[in-house]
């Protein structure tokens, strides 16, 4: 029989490995032999926010803490889930009490910012993240969210140089080419690839700089989100578009990331490229739209509104 130290780092390596409910399924088997386990109800707290079972998640911490008052990970841990239920304030106060009892935890500061982030406290937040850069200062999670807020600030020098940092975080591996990565280089004659490296919004936020490297004189191929291509595929901002469900096959000289264009030219809030409706629908589904709208609602004014992006992201 396996000690419950085993069991837990047993039901642990799964959870790494993305078997979150064969894992939660151990911690459950051995909370039914010890019930008074804080480390157990912590494991099974994160299994369960891990699945989206935010309230079953906050319950398993309190209990967790409960029977350990002292026990920063679990904390933190409850923080995270609370900043997931959107409430703030508690959420604060437990980062803040992690801290209190590790003043040295890294990933309470780290998660205090990112908490201020979505409260609109960037102050607050970038103060918590320098706290945990001072103890990690080689945390590219870090950098790449100091990256984000700076720009957020309109600080784009120092948040350009921040957000390079993303290309050194797991989630976010950089494409590889034999072709040499355009960092400035002259490219008049010469052919640009520039793809998309994060979700839809971004591709549609950043595309337009492909128009910037196009006034340089160079071939610009986009390869961005295959879903994108109805309505990225008709406009001018690039010569080619190339849907990222089929490869490149036109030689290129140089690539970049669609993002990194932006710092690259050195872009900040003097130099954002303003042109107007550089996203345009295919002609056929306009017409398509035009026809179905005018029968459903004849002489109506027709507003459409978007309220929300991918609903998987956090």
């Amino acid at each position: 029989m396996p000690t419950i130290e085993e069991a837990l780092q047993q039901a642990w390596t799964i959870h790494q490995q993305g078997n979150v409910q064969g894992a939660e399924s151990i911690y459950r088997q051995v909370l039914a032999q010890v019930p008074n386990h804080p480390a157990s109800w912590c494991f099974l707290g994160i299994a369960l926010h891990d699945q989206r079972r935010y309230q079953e998640a906050e319950a398993a911490y309190r209990k967790s803490l409960e029977l350990q008052s002292e026990f920063p990970i679990a904390l933190n841990n409850l923080g995270n889930t609370l900043r997931y239920l959107y409430r703030p304030d508690e959420a604060d106060r437990c980062f803040l009490e992690a801290i209190r009892q590790k003043p040295d935890y890294v990933n309470a500061y780290k998660n205090r910012g990112t908490l201020h982030v979505w409260t609109g406290k960037l102050d607050t937040a970038l103060e918590s993240y320098r706290q945990a850069l001072q103890l990690s200062p080689d945390d590219a999670e870090l950098h790449r969210n100091l990256g984000v807020l700076h720009l957020l600030q309109g600080d784009f020098e120092t948040g350009w140089r921040e957000y390079r940092w993303r290309w050194n975080c797991a989630e976010a591996p950089r494409i590889s080419y034999s072709q040499p990565r355009w960092s400035g280089q002259e490219v008049r004659g010469k052919t640009v690839l520039l793809y998309a490296e994060q979700g839809l919004g971004d591709t549609l936020q950043f595309v337009r700089f492909a128009s910037l490297v196009r006034s340089l004189g160079a071939y610009v191929i986009v390869h961005g989100p295959s879903s994108l291509t109805p309505l990225l595929s008709q406009q001018g901002v690039c010569d080619e578009w190339v849907p990222q469900n089929l490869p490149i096959i036109k030689d290129f000289d140089y690539h970049c990331s669609l993002i990194d264009v932006a710092n690259v030219l050195r872009i900040d809030l003097t130099s954002i490229p303003r042109q107007e409706a550089y996203v345009c629908p295919a002609n056929h589904l306009v017409s398509y739209w035009s026809d179905y709208f005018r029968t459903l609602l004849p002489a109506r004014l027709r507003v459409g509104l978007v309220w929300q992006g991918n609903k998987d992201h956090q």
